[in-house]
């Protein structure tokens, strides 16, 4: 199947993002640089390299090391492989990207096989605006500009009964626990009204890990801060109780270095939960 690339875009240039929405930049870098920073993982993204070449910007200039690098990797893999589970379980599905940023994810997922799913790739109007340079809508796929702190799921295409599958990858940190609550509670109640069942795929990390990542030079470039942060997994079912963890995957710990490493079992001891990690929630079903 071919890629769902625009043919002809406006002239390449750095695009005017600022804050969060420029932290698509660092994904895009991390992902270039993969094939060379850890080519043991064995992933590429002809995409991201495209991208980042055509807007002359150097996937160096954030001096993401080796580890980061590594985490942004082992972050895509783990939504592609829990994507791909979600669509042999459910090929119908709709499918909401919030965050989507400048990746390539329905390519990679749902275009690259015969997955009959409705992706829609949502983000803020000066991402979307950026992204068209480089993606069309199809049949399958569209862009949609919504805020997900603000109304997020408005008109957002959704027939009754059909499964839904909500990925927010790198996104929610960066939204006020009040957001993130809202967020939660609203999907769940969009699906409840359609009778559909509801899957959701985010990470997420702890008030000591944002505080590490806060100071690399990368966050320090783009003046980001993540506003929430988890303590413990099951502060995220007391924000909707209708939720259930599927997974609380600490593959982050892959990438980690012999000192974060003891200060995240020491966190585990402390505080309960991972200095950071991807989550895996579905809602639960109703009791008969």
């Amino acid at each position: 199947m071919p890629c769902d690339v625009a043919a002809s875009h406006l002239q390449p240039t750095m695009p005017e993002l600022e804050g969060v929405s420029a932290t698509l930049l660092l994904a895009l870098a991390a992902r270039a640089l993969a094939p060379i920073d850890t080519p043991d993982l064995h992933f590429a993204d002809p995409m991201a390299e495209r991208i980042l070449g055509e807007m002359r910007i150097d996937p160096r200039r954030y001096r993401l090391r080796k580890l980061e690098v590594r985490t942004v990797v082992l972050r895509a893999q783990w939504f592609a492989k829990r994507q791909r589970e979600f669509f042999a379980r459910h090929p119908g599905a709709v499918v909401m990207n919030f965050g989507c940023g400048l990746t390539a994810s329905y390519e990679q997922i749902a275009g690259a096989g015969d997955t009959c799913c409705n992706w829609y790739d949502v983000d803020l109007e000066p991402v979307i605006a950026v992204r068209r340079r480089y993606f069309a809508d199809t049949i399958r796929r569209r862009m949609l500009v919504r805020d997900a702190a603000r109304d997020p799921f408005y008109r957002i295409p959704w027939p009754p009964e059909r499964p839904g599958l909500i990925i927010a990858e790198g996104l929610l940190y960066y939204l006020r626990p009040a957001e993130v609550s809202m967020f939660l509670r609203t999907a769940v109640r969009e699906a409840a009204a359609r009778h559909a069942h509801l899957e959701i795929l985010f990470d997420y990390a702890s008030a000591m890990g944002a505080r590490f990542l806060e100071r690399r030079p990368a966050h320090r470039q783009l003046g980001t801060h993540y506003a929430w942060t988890l303590r413990r997994p099951d502060e995220v079912t007391a924000m909707e109780p209708r939720l259930e963890i599927v997974e609380d995957a600490n593959l982050y710990a892959l990438a980690m270095d012999p000192v974060s490493l003891t200060l995240n079992r020491i966190h585990r001891m402390i505080a309960g939960g991972n200095l950071g990690g991807s989550m895996h929630l579905r809602l639960r079903q109703a009791s008969s």
